[in-house]
């Protein structure tokens, strides 16, 4: 028989345990790398948090019916987010100009302060044609201010075209008007297919604005799309006083007395009128200063 292997000694398991933390207890503590610091959140990641939480989509069409809405919050939350500030949705409309059109002054500072440009047109409006068409004085006043152009056209590409002044004229926002002449916008350019702005203040009658036209330099013989004057309209829409200014202001009726004492048919020429017509007021002489005198 072949001799067995002596079988080795092995020691009990639990006196072995119990020493071998007798050992580590007098040992030094073993060091432990820290716990990791949590990471701040971004501030664009937690602001499209928040607009998840409100069930609010990232995206452009939601921003600019923000700014439309005049919901300062949310469109500031949309900026924080890292939605560009001239952002269009896809119909070419800016926030910037819902924010013009609807005189929310507010939040065309935030965005123009975030990068938007007060004459970028690339959806045809530039935003200054869209608050003088609504007559939204307060963001007029504030995109002047900034150095917007007030002469700028729209694209008649993609709507109705014409500078803010004569988007006003058309729409009959007066007081814009103003704001537009006084903040230096031309009384003579006129972007086709739009009438010149006289015509259009002519037209509709509104004595002051054409007032304010002449004297900043609009021609009263001006000849316009078909070869109409300016003061054709209002005298066959019975504006006595705009047919005044146009007559004071050295509009010829000669060759055209004929034609505009006929009226149209069904619409006779007032009676003021036919006589302002036939013996126009003399234009008022300009004021010119006299030298002081010199000493004697």
């Amino acid at each position: 028989m072949t001799p067995q292997a002596p079988v080795p000694h092995r020691r009990p398991l639990l006196p072995r345990l119990a020493a071998l933390a007798l050992a580590a207890a007098g040992l030094p503590a073993l060091a432990r790398p820290p716990a990791p610091t949590p990471q701040a959140e971004a501030p664009a990641a937690t602001a499209r948090r928040a607009l998840a939480e409100r069930d609010v989509p990232f995206e452009a069409h939601a921003f600019v019916s923000a700014a439309a809405d005049g919901d300062l919050p949310l469109v500031e939350l949309f900026l924080d987010a890292g939605m560009p500030a001239s952002t269009r949705d896809r119909f070419g409309v800016s926030a910037l100009v819902e924010a013009a059109r609807g005189d929310r002054p507010e939040i065309l500072a935030l965005l123009l302060s975030r990068g938007a440009k007060p004459g970028e047109a690339q959806g045809g409006e530039p935003p200054l044609v869209a608050a003088a068409e609504a007559g939204s004085l307060r963001t007029l006043s504030t995109l002047l201010s900034v150095g917007a152009d007030p002469d700028q056209a729209a694209d008649p590409a993609k709507g109705p075209g014409g500078t803010a002044l004569q988007r006003a004229c058309a729409a009959e926002a007066w007081e814009a008007a103003r704001l537009l002449l006084e903040g230096g916008a031309s009384a003579t350019v006129a972007a086709p297919p739009m009438p010149p702005p006289l015509f259009l203040a002519a037209e509709s009658g509104h004595a002051p604005t054409v007032s304010l036209l002449l004297a900043k330099g609009a021609d009263p013989n001006a000849r316009g799309p078909g070869g109409a004057a300016p003061i054709w309209l209002p005298v066959w829409n019975g504006h006595v006083e705009v047919v005044r200014l146009l007559l004071l202001a050295g509009a010829d009726v000669r060759a055209d007395r004929p034609t505009l004492l006929k009226g149209r048919p069904g619409h006779p020429v007032k009676p003021e009128i036919r006589r302002l017509l036939r013996i126009p007021p003399k234009p008022k002489p300009v004021a010119t200063k006299r030298p002081a005198p010199g000493p004697r």
